[in-house]
């Protein structure tokens, strides 16, 4: 087997319409397709950056949060599962000046993290999931 690249990250969100907006004023996604599964009470989007990175926005009719709401993004770790997107940018301190413009609920400054490699800060999306922003030390 030959793993070629990452298809998508799917996300469960509150309002798959609302979420859409918010990755596209905020992050300069654009919607790529939507569809979904009416009698399931499913609505997916799936929006893309022009560099390639795909996330899956999918509205569930009944879900709720999940037992990571409101945690930081360390404290989400004690529980298992999906945690965070963590998305790769060239100027990290630009990023988190551009998403306190916008308004962003920011989770975490940007700080250095030396064994990872990287400078990061974190975010939370309109419903709640975690983003990190990451940049290759030097």
């Amino acid at each position: 087997m030959v793993v070629k690249q990452i298809h998508h990250f799917a996300l469960v969100v509150q309002d798959v319409d609302a979420s859409v907006g918010w990755y596209e004023d905020m992050l300069g996604f654009k919607l790529e397709r939507r569809f979904g599964f009416l009698e399931a009470g499913v609505e997916i989007a799936h929006i893309l950056t022009p560099s390639g990175v795909r996330i899956e926005l999918i509205e569930q009719a009944g879900s709720e949060s999940g037992p990571d709401e409101g945690k930081d993004a360390f404290g989400a770790l004690y529980t298992r599962g999906a945690k965070h997107i963590g998305l790769l940018v060239d100027d990290i301190e630009a990023v988190m000046e551009e998403l306190k413009a916008k308004g962003a609920d920011v989770v975490h400054e940007v700080t250095a993290v030396e064994p990872a490699g990287v400078r990061n800060c974190w975010i939370r999306d309109n419903s709640g999931n975690l983003i990190e922003f990451n940049r290759w030390l030097e």
